[in-house]
């Protein structure tokens, strides 16, 4: 409640010295012989009183007067304590400004000004929120919507009233006790009124909570934490009952907490190294074991920094005063870039192309620091790329992007220029001249090399200022995806369908009671959940569709659906990445947990055996792989003799390198004529067989000490390119999928 604060206004008749002297004045200046204003004691406002009784100190005797409320006049005479009381009727619903003052011997004091808000209108009912019932926690939190800046005041709980305040957008949240009884259900009628500043109380709102001490614990509630991370120690915090205990599972091993008087608690999970995790929490009472259904979050542990990201050639000199640069990096990357006239940030899309807009110094050489972090926060080392902006040379032309890659053929080029200006663009399949009309504007047919990476450069005639566009043409339609083995019939109707594909391809299924997709991975590797119908055959269809847009001739899956056959397991990852470790660790959980309950793995290069836990319902296989060979795991849930489907992981092992990048099916380009005193953008192609299908090429500039990386084919070509001059050493090797390096080639170039 707020409180009102006099002060004085006005002067007033002054006594003389001989007044004063004769009636004993006490309540003025000293020596003044003034009559002084009244002392008003402290007030609520607003208030919803009605007369307000104003009390306070003044001349014994005199006679204190109060105008500014609804009367004229208000009064009453200051008893022989020099007290005073006087009953002030104010105007409804309105702020006013009281003028208290008193009179004595026909002389009249200053006035003490008094500012007082009167409202007498009482607020809303509250909006509650509809809360947890029935619930067999002695507490709730309380939730809805009152008028700002109320009190909430709460009864019919365990407590005679539970209180808490409405912020300044109209919420409010409270906990309230519960009245409970031992193996009883209990209601609580709860009382929820708003109370406002000035004391009003609106009408109750009316809510029915049942505690009920028989029913389940809860799942926990689980507070947000990172999809990803390189921390190999997850901290999970949440709420649950009170003194519970938390059990998790899912992570390199079960770990355990509990919960505080309030509920919270945190835990702290140890991950396994690079891997997805789902971490299954449940609570468990301590008195009689019973045990929560789970709350499930999905981490992924990464400490493995992306690898540099390919940055397109950017022209240079150039006179603009900012880069587009483009380019390919892990998808979802975020791509930081320095060393221009400001900072720059982009992000890498789910296929890992990445466009960035980088403001440059002018007139100097800006050496670009191209980075890419990934979701658990590590950053790759940088690509460095140097652009000249140099602000005597005359604009470049503008050039509206083109999607790349692309099955069109021949593309579009549009874009904006000098009025009437002659353009000339090269680096396609034949080169093309075309004229800007007399607003600048044009646009340029431009055929492509097919199925082919071009650059295309862009500029007017007799300029030396190139901007540089790079789409890569792609009309060939890729395979129609490999499926994995799929359990059929199968108890379950959630079913994940995993396989291999074009790396860089989405897979779209339809059949099911929804249409689903999934992108492949850079190793070729998909998944996708569907949902099948219930007790019938379900005829799935599935289309590979590449990023040109090409589509894959169609793959049908037939799936039948069976109420009588135990589910199979889930699996936490059922198409891992390549791998070149002896042993892989299958996680997952079963639909319902219990004891008695085991899994065995089939598949590898022996069969594996873990129990399962019967409180999470959680499991985890440590896995021999064969080696060298692709490894289809068989999951099956065995409770004595009764065996479930089994669900399916699919992981390929390799731990041969590959063979080291053929230096007879590589081309390096020219630096130019620019010597040593500024290394340009030479580009490193690989045809056919260059390297192995798929793999990952890295090209170091051993002189420069600079590098690139980019992906292969499925043929083994590849594209990318490096600053370097004549003389300068490469040194170009190839990872494949399963981390597996070659021996480095060495090409120097101009040779």
């Amino acid at each position: 409640m707020g409180r009102t604060m006099r002060r004085g206004i006005g002067s007033g008749a002054v006594w003389g010295a001989l007044l004063t002297v004769a009636l004993g004045v006490g309540c003025g200046d000293e020596g003044s012989g003034a009559l002084a204003a009244p002392e008003v004691d402290a007030v609520d406002s607003p208030t919803n009183a009605d007369p307000l009784t104003l009390e306070g100190s003044a001349l014994a005797g005199a006679t204190v007067e109060v105008r500014g409320g609804a009367d004229a006049v208000a009064s009453a005479v200051v008893d022989d304590t020099g007290r005073f009381a006087v009953d002030v009727a104010l105007r409804a619903d309105a702020r006013q400004t009281l003028l208290i003052s008193q009179r004595a011997g026909g002389e009249e004091s200053p006035a003490t000004e008094l500012d007082v808000v009167h409202d007498g209108t009482a607020p809303e009912a509250p909006e509650v929120d509809p809360p947890a019932t029935p619930t067999r926690r002695d507490a709730l939190m309380l939730a809805g919507a009152a008028e700002a800046g109320a009190t909430i005041e709460v009864r019919g709980g365990a407590d005679e009233v539970a209180t808490g305040g409405v912020d300044a957008e109209g919420r409010f949240e409270l906990a309230v006790r519960l009245r409970t009884e031992l193996a009883m259900l209990t209601q609580n009628e709860l009382e929820v009124v708003a109370v406002d500043a000035a004391g009003n109380a609106s009408a109750a709102a009316m809510v029915t909570v049942v505690h009920n001490p028989n029913l389940p614990l809860e799942a926990p509630t689980l507070d947000e934490t990172p999809a990803a991370t390189r921390e190999r120690t997850l901290t999970l915090r949440g709420d649950t009952e009170p003194g519970a205990e938390v059990l998790v599972d899912g992570g390199a091993e079960a770990t355990e907490g509990r919960a505080d008087e309030t509920g919270r608690f945190l835990v702290e999970v140890t991950l396994r190294p690079n891997t997805a995790h789902t971490l299954r929490v449940i609570a468990r009472h301590p008195e009689t074991g019973v045990a929560s259904p789970a709350a499930m979050r999905s981490v992924v542990h990464d400490d493995i920094a992306p690898e540099p990201p390919n940055v397109d050639p950017l022209a240079s000199p150039t006179g603009a005063e900012s880069a587009l640069a483009a380019g390919a990096s892990e998808p979802g990357a975020a791509i930081e870039v320095s060393g221009g006239e400001a900072d720059a940030l982009g992000t890498a899309d789910e296929a890992g192309a990445f466009r960035v807009l980088v403001p440059l110094v002018a007139d100097r050489v800006n050496t670009l620091a191209f980075v890419a972090r990934d979701a658990a926060g590590n950053a790759s080392e940088p690509t460095v790329v140097e652009v000249e902006q140099d602000g005597s040379l005359p604009t470049p032309v503008e050039v509206e992007p083109v999607p790349s890659p692309t099955a069109t053929n021949p593309i579009t080029l549009r874009g904006r220029t000098e009025a009437d200006a002659t353009l000339q663009v090269s680096g396609g399949a034949t080169p093309v001249e075309v004229v800007a009309d007399g607003e600048g504007r044009f646009t340029a047919e431009v055929t492509l090399e097919a199925n082919a990476r071009s650059e295309l450069r862009v500029a007017r005639v007799g300029s030396e200022v190139e901007t540089v566009i790079v789409v890569v043409h792609d009309d060939l339609a890729p395979d129609a995806p490999v499926v994995d083995p799929v359990a059929s019939p199968t108890g379950s109707r959630d079913v994940t369908l995993t396989g291999s594909a074009e790396p860089g391809a989405r897979v779209n299924v339809s059949g099911g009671e929804a249409a689903a997709a999934g992108d492949v991975g850079e190793s070729g590797r998909w998944v996708v959940p569907v949902r099948i119908a219930e007790d019938a055959e379900t005829t799935l269809t599935l289309v590979a569709s590449d990023r040109a847009g090409n589509a894959s001739a169609p793959l049908e899956l037939a799936i039948a659906h069976s109420s009588s056959v135990p589910a199979a397991p889930s699996v936490d990852d059922p198409a891992p990445a390549p791998t070149n470790v002896a042993a892989h660790v299958v996680s997952g959980s079963v639909a319902e947990a219990r004891a008695g309950l085991s899994v065995e793995v089939r598949g590898g290069a022996e069969t594996a055996m873990a129990e399962v836990s019967a409180e999470t319902g959680a499991f985890s296989v440590d896995v021999a792989l064969a080696a060298n060979t692709e490894n289809v795991l068989e999951v099956v849930v065995l409770e004595g003799a009764l065996e479930s489907a089994p669900a399916f992981v699919s992981i390929v092992h390799d731990d041969i390198a590959p063979d080291a990048p053929d230096a007879g099916a590589i081309s390096v380009g020219s630096p130019g004529g620019l010597g040593c005193l500024l290394r340009g953008s030479v580009n490193v192609t690989g045809g056919a067989g260059a390297v192995e299908a798929q793999g990952r090429v890295r090209i170091e500039n051993v002189t420069a000490e600079t590098g690139r990386t980019a992906s292969a084919d499925g043929e083994g070509s590849f594209s990318g390119s490096v600053p370097a001059c004549d003389g300068d050493l490469l040194s170009l090797t190839v990872m494949d999928a399963a981390g597996n390096a070659s021996e480095a080639t060495e090409i120097a170039v101009g040779d």
